[in-house]
């Protein structure tokens, strides 16, 4: 029996009702359908989209052969972790979350020497003259011969290395995630000076890799401030603010400087979460531009 509510006329569902039961078989489905639609219409639930585009068949403009695949260790272990490919005079270095490093020719994916250090990499590999520089989650630097995979040195940094470490000129460059720029001696792993920044009450979890440019270290910050430090000495030379906080929440206050500086004819081009993009000089930190 049917019901009648106030809200939606009754008289044109059930003339449809009594045609489909006088109806044969042969127009079973389509006056179904068109019940479907009018009650749809009536209740608001009626999909009126346009269907989505018929797929087609795509053609490469280019055919990619793969000449050599190696599986190596655990990757990332699911985490946000800056283990990237290294590559330097014909080699592929590559680390795993549970500390195995592997040297293998770019050319045939041959196996060149394997190290196991059984510490939690969260950072690296950066390559210096002769080294593999690498990062951890419990604060550990690591240098590796990048001819054999001897260890060469370890030393405590202040907190947990989540960007790549970056080498130039005898001087290693570390990112940790408090905060802190931390330039070590590449032969022996001494600490040569610190820089700290002060930190948000929230920050994202990555940090982005520094960028060194003849003896000039440009690193950038949570606070949305991007420094110039002198690479043998770690004077601050000049410090920009690429993106301003704003917002009545801490999440909407975020402006980490995350994404890794690039560098093109002198000018640095960088990004920030909820900031936007910016081009500033390398020379003197003075803005070109801020596209937000």
């Amino acid at each position: 029996m049917l019901k009648h509510h106030k809200k939606f006329p009754l008289l044109p569902v059930a003339a449809v009702l009594i045609s489909l039961s006088l109806s044969g078989c042969a127009a079973l489905q389509g006056l179904k359908d068109s019940v479907q639609d009018l009650v749809g219409s009536v209740l608001g639930t009626a999909n009126n989209s346009e269907p989505p585009a018929e797929l087609t068949e795509y053609k490469p403009d280019l055919a990619i052969d793969v000449l050599w695949k190696e599986q190596i260790g655990v990757g990332k272990d699911n985490k946000n972790l800056k283990l990237d490919l290294a590559l330097s005079n014909d080699k592929i270095f590559v680390a795993d979350r549970e500390g195995l490093v592997q040297a293998r020719s770019s050319e045939n994916g041959q196996l060149l020497w394997e190290t196991d250090t059984k510490l939690p990499f969260s950072a690296g590999p950066g390559v210096g003259s002769n080294t593999l520089i690498l990062g951890s989650s419990d604060a550990k630097v690591t240098a590796l011969d990048n001819s054999s995979g001897e260890q060469l040195w370890s030393s405590t940094v202040s907190s947990e290395v989540l960007a790549v470490p970056v080498v130039a000129n005898g001087v290693v460059i570390v990112r940790t995630t408090d905060g802190t720029v931390i330039a070590l001696d590449e032969k022996t792993g001494r600490q040569l000076w610190r820089f700290e920044e002060s930190l948000p009450a929230l920050t994202l979890r990555g940090v982005s890799k520094p960028v060194i440019l003849k003896e000039r270290v440009i690193a950038g910050f949570a606070n949305g401030k991007l420094v110039a430090l002198q690479l043998k000495t770690g004077k601050n030379e000049w410090e920009t603010t690429v993106a301003m906080p704003s917002g009545r929440s801490e999440v909407e206050r975020l402006v980490d400087l995350a994404g890794d500086p690039l560098e093109k004819d002198g000018i640095l081009f960088i990004s920030s979460y909820h900031g936007g993009s910016s081009a500033v000089m390398a020379k003197d930190g003075n803005m070109l531009w801020r596209n937000s």
